[in-house]
């Protein structure tokens, strides 16, 4: 078979197989299975969001960061990135400085979230705990 013919029957053959596809897809939509129409997820998502915003109005237009933004940003970032280099930590051992970093971090959100747990009409509590403070001994 010359290549011209073969290319033809190689293109013909494609475009068969995507209608049978396309078919199968359609079948499938139609008996329900395999996700069928996500219009019910996409009802259920948006509903989940409007409920999920607690009174904040969404923005429909979302700007990226304008120039001062980004330029703020990175000073900040600048900043955190030179506070972690000059730590005493770090310059001994960088990874076990971020590995025990990683570690209290962990269990501070996990303290988080056991506090919320305990006390769901309260809010959880911010900031580092002062060694020697307690509840009972300001009262």
């Amino acid at each position: 078979m010359g290549r011209r013919r073969q290319k033809r029957r190689e293109d013909f053959m494609r475009k068969f197989e995507f209608v049978n596809y396309v078919r199968q897809q359609d079948e499938v939509r139609r008996s329900g299975g395999a996700l069928g129409d996500l219009g019910g997820l996409e009802q259920a998502l948006s509903e989940s969001k409007d409920s999920g915003s607690s009174g904040q109005a969404a923005a429909p237009n979302i700007r990226p960061p304008g120039r001062r933004a980004r330029a703020s940003a990175g000073e900040r970032e600048m900043a955190q990135y030179q506070g972690v280099l000059g730590c005493e930590a770090f310059q001994k051992d960088p990874l076990g400085a971020l590995e025990q970093h990683l570690r209290n971090s962990l269990q501070r959100q996990q303290q988080q979230q056991q506090d919320a747990e305990r006390a769901p009409g309260t809010a959880p509590v911010r900031g580092k705990r002062r060694r020697g403070s307690t509840t009972a001994a300001a009262a």
